[in-house]
């Protein structure tokens, strides 16, 4: 039976764990360092998110009074109308077809 009796150029592993346990060295940097990672955000970026954030919430201020008002006409039966039928028919015609 033929085993292997060295590789070329290969470091020894370290470190105290069992065999095959990889040391992690970010935390070695940090502990040696004293450096902490950091984010900046910048000021742009704060306002297109601040924009974002209104917008879907007048996005949704506006989804919710749309779905009040058909609500609404549902109760009344506004739906139920000839015109109104034929209407929501013509316009969903092309898509059936």
């Amino acid at each position: 039976m033929a085993g292997i009796q060295g590789i070329v150029g290969l470091t020894p592993p370290v470190g105290n764990g069992p065999v095959g346990e990889r040391p992690n060295k970010r935390a070695e940097v940090r502990k040696d360092s004293g450096q902490l990672d950091h984010v900046s955000i910048s000021p742009e970026a704060k306002g297109k998110a601040e924009a974002a954030r209104l917008a879907s919430a007048a996005a949704d201020e506006i989804r919710q009074k749309n779905v009040e008002e058909a609500r609404k006409n549902l109760e009344q039966g506004l739906y139920k109308l000839q015109s109104v039928v034929e209407l929501v028919a013509s316009r969903i015609s092309p898509f059936l077809a």
